[in-house]
């Protein structure tokens, strides 16, 4: 009955945990010269999980595989077998590469094998054998043809393997057949097509910035990494060439945008190309959603910058942008900039007077920011009359709209300006004692 069924017997080497049946079994294949030539190619590869049997399963293989008609469903299961069998297998194919190397169909059946070590050795075997191809457009473009079938994890070989070639692909495919790809459904098609537009050497001007800005923060780690590529060779482009303010600012918004989104690895790529970018070229708005990221670390880096540049920066309009960010740190840097580096006098002061009108009214705002307004309306107000009067009219539109706690250090505020200038005119207005 065994000789009549020989893979069911030799099946039970790699189940049965009997060592006297298991002994019995190899003692059978060893003896007899019908039983290997018998397996099929699953069972052969099992046998290189028992030590004792490695070489002669090594063996057969060698004897029943054609270097000039190869055996490709052995190698298939030799390569997600035990790592002797795989390595069997790799030397099988080395030795064979010129018979497969431009048959689409033995390709594809290599790289469709499922298990990642299984899939990555295959690849590696692909590669080597298509580098000594006279001609593997055919292949190629097959291997493409065929990722729209099967599912994603039998693909990653195949994904390998076009990612190698990509520069390949991208003289061979026109630009509006890699432009359709991007649409397809199938995520691997998508992953393969932007793979190969990374290697196209017109890949910034095919895509545009606001397609690969979108790309950026697609589901699929492989899309994400190839469009972060392309943003820095555009942003290489940029610096190396005149562009016009719409693609500056396009690409601004673009990795501000990225940096601020769901993917850990996009915003620590976008975060490094905009460490590189210099925000006095692109634009009013750019620097407002440089000031605006909900990242800690980009809002550090909007600090330092418009500390920099603030002599240059619409201080007011900037200001009160800030002062509506959600994260109260951001809100306390817009009073640091006001207090430390607004320059002395009533024009400089009037710029940012919508600004601290608007903290004031903030019910929300800490009371220790509202107090180090006060504190700053004050001694400008105490330098000079005319800085006074910008103060006296801050703080009387924070006194019709003021909250019980808010009104007393208003009144102390007007209060001492007052005294300092009698003239002044207030909704709060002293009495003469006289």
């Amino acid at each position: 009955m065994w000789q009549a069924n020989p893979n069911a017997w030799v099946g039970l080497l790699s189940r049965c945990e009997f060592a006297p049946l298991q002994r019995a079994i190899e003692k059978q294949l060893q003896s007899s010269s019908t039983l290997l030539p018998a397996l099929n190619s699953a069972t052969l590869a099992e046998l290189f999980s028992r030590d004792t049997l490695q070489a002669m399963a090594g063996a057969e293989c060698e004897r029943r595989f054609n270097t000039s008609a190869p055996d490709i469903e052995l190698c298939c299961e030799l390569l997600h077998a035990h790592p002797v069998a795989a390595s069997v297998a790799v030397s099988l194919l080395q030795r064979s590469q010129s018979q497969w190397n431009q048959d689409p169909s033995a390709v594809c059946k290599l790289l469709s094998i499922t298990g990642s070590d299984a899939q990555t050795r295959a690849a590696e075997c692909v590669i080597a054998g298509l580098n000594t191809a006279k001609d593997r457009s055919k292949v190629l473009l097959s291997l493409l043809d065929d990722l729209s079938s099967g599912d994603a994890e039998s693909q990653a070989g195949r994904l390998q393997v076009i990612e190698h070639f990509s520069s390949e692909l991208a003289s061979l495919l026109g630009d509006e057949h890699l432009l359709a790809l991007l649409s397809v459904p199938q995520a691997q098609v998508q992953i393969a097509a932007v793979g190969v537009l990374a290697a196209h050497p017109h890949a910034l001007e095919l895509l545009g910035l606001e397609t690969l800005s979108r790309l950026a923060e697609s589901n699929h780690l492989a899309v994400r990494r190839h469009a972060m590529r392309l943003l820095a060779r555009a942003l290489e482009h940029i610096a190396q060439t005149p562009a016009n303010e719409q693609s500056r600012s396009t690409l601004a918004h673009g990795l501000l945008r990225i940096a601020d989104g769901r993917f850990i690895d996009a915003r620590d790529a976008a975060f490094a190309l905009i460490q590189r970018l210099d925000f006095a070229h692109f634009g009013f708005d750019a620097i407002v959603q440089l000031c605006d990221s909900n990242q800690e670390r980009v809002q550090y880096f909007a600090r330092d910058w418009v500390r920099e540049h603030l002599h240059a920066l619409d201080a007011n309009a900037l200001l009160l942008r800030l002062i509506e960010h959600p994260h109260r740190a951001m809100q306390s840097f817009a009073l640091e900039l006001v207090e430390t580096y607004l320059p002395d006098g009533a024009a400089e002061l009037q710029k940012v007077q919508a600004f601290l009108q608007a903290c004031l009214r903030r019910a929300r705002m800490r009371r220790a920011d509202k107090d180090r307004i006060l504190r700053f309306l004050l001694a400008r107000g105490l330098r000079e009359r005319s800085q006074a009067d910008i103060a006296v009219a801050i703080l009387d539109d924070s006194l019709r709209t003021a909250t019980l706690a808010d009104k007393e250090p208003l009144l102390v505020a007007l209060t001492r300006l007052q005294l300092r200038y009698p003239g002044l005119t207030s909704d709060w207005l002293l009495q003469d004692a006289s």
